[in-house]
């Protein structure tokens, strides 16, 4: 009986001896110059300077040297382990294409795997059916359509930039999601034909920054109101005002201000939209140009438009591409809510609720496939 009463206190002290030695080991055992094959990279250096960086880069110091980190995950995930020597393993996300082109590495959501080799999708799937019934659940609870925009990655726009490596733009990972999402009644519109074709008018996508300009942004937003039988409105775009980014902090793929563009949209008829935040309530303020307008972060806000074609409201939930295609939408429709995509499920039914919204867009660009559902969007049980 001794024994049993001990029990609790042993694991107790085994596990905080586990959660103790694990880390300080992986530190001693692991040297500088290790290379995480699944991400093509070395391990996160300590950090030298003091910036508003240095909490993630002992987060990733630590979480890189986890003691048999290294050698552990080439065997779960041996789809990601392929010949990726052609650059420096010391970037820890940018990769330098040809022709000024930079592109997020592995260890952003594995976008250079999605787009150079067949993966393995089978590691995917239980994500992918989480993702459908959380769809699932906003669709139960708000009895609304909802239709996912997906934005293309300029890995895939811009293949033929990538660096020099086998297999380099002859696979779309997105292609295996599609046919996935199709076969479960999922509506989905992808941005990837139409953004194609952009690349004829001008950049879809920054050179130095893993964003889509105001203009891959339009033509996606085309695509989409073509998807769903409407007709989108018709914008000019202003020459652009600058090619490359300046200020560049390539370690995480932004450059200068993630939210300028080099294209000004301008609408053909007055703008006059009222915009406030969805909580706490704020002044409203009015946007009648969009001129360097997404330098603003257009999310948990709402946008009143008397004078837009379509009087519907609509529910725009989305990751940081949804604000260069957020104006197009509000010159649309009369009434846009937009918020972020990591709001936990039931806000986005009290939005929906809130305003009134009569469909809700999810937008999510292809190369987070591989995290689509998130643990903090799982919905509270009724």
């Amino acid at each position: 009986m001794k024994s049993n009463a001990n029990a609790p206190k042993i694991i107790t002290i085994l596990l905080v001896c586990l959660f103790c030695i694990v880390p300080v080991a992986g530190i001693v055992l692991t040297p500088s110059n290790t290379v995480l094959l699944t991400e093509r990279r070395m391990v996160t250096p300590l950090p030298q300077t003091f910036n508003r960086y240095i909490v993630s880069g002992l987060g990733n110091f630590i979480k890189d040297r986890l003691l048999l980190r290294a050698d552990l995950l080439p065997q779960i995930y041996p789809n990601f382990v392929r010949n990726f020597r052609a650059y420096d393993l010391n970037n820890t996300t940018p990769v330098k294409g040809s022709g000024g082109f930079w592109f997020c590495g592995d260890n952003w959501n594995y976008p250079i795997a999605q787009h150079t080799a067949p993966v393995n999708v089978n590691i995917f799937l239980p994500l992918w059916e989480k993702f459908a019934q959380q769809l699932n659940y906003i669709k139960e609870k708000t009895k609304l359509p909802l239709k996912i925009l997906m934005p293309a990655d300029k890995h895939g726009i811009y293949s033929e930039y990538l660096p020099p490596l086998p297999g380099a733009g002859q696979y779309r990972f997105a292609n295996v999601f599609k046919t996935w999402a199709a076969q479960r009644g999922i509506d989905l519109y992808d941005a990837y034909d139409d953004m194609r074709l952009a690349k004829s008018k001008g950049f879809t996508h920054y050179h130095q920054d893993t964003h889509w300009t105001s203009l891959g942004a339009y033509y996606a937003y085309l695509g989409f109101m073509r998807s769903i039988g409407a007709q989108g409105m018709n914008v000019i775009m202003s020459p652009p005002t600058e090619v490359y980014r300046q200020n560049a902090d390539l370690m995480y793929c932004d450059v200068g201000d993630p939210g300028a563009d080099f294209y000004t949209p301008i609408p053909t008829t007055p703008l006059k939209v009222t915009a406030y935040a969805t909580k706490p309530q704020s002044e409203p303020y009015t946007i009648t140009s969009l001129k360097r307008i997404s330098n603003e972060r257009f999310v948990n806000t709402v946008f009143e438009n008397p004078a837009a074609p379509y009087p519907q409201t609509v529910l725009l939930i989305g990751d940081s591409t949804s604000e260069a295609i957020t104006p197009f939408f509000f010159m649309t429709f009369k009434k846009v809510v937009s918020t972020e995509v990591n709001t936990p499920l039931d806000e986005y039914i009290q939005l929906s609720k809130q305003f009134s919204a009569d469909f809700i867009v999810f937008m999510r660009i292809e190369r987070c496939l591989t995290t689509i559902a998130r643990n903090d969007l799982i919905a509270k049980q009724p």
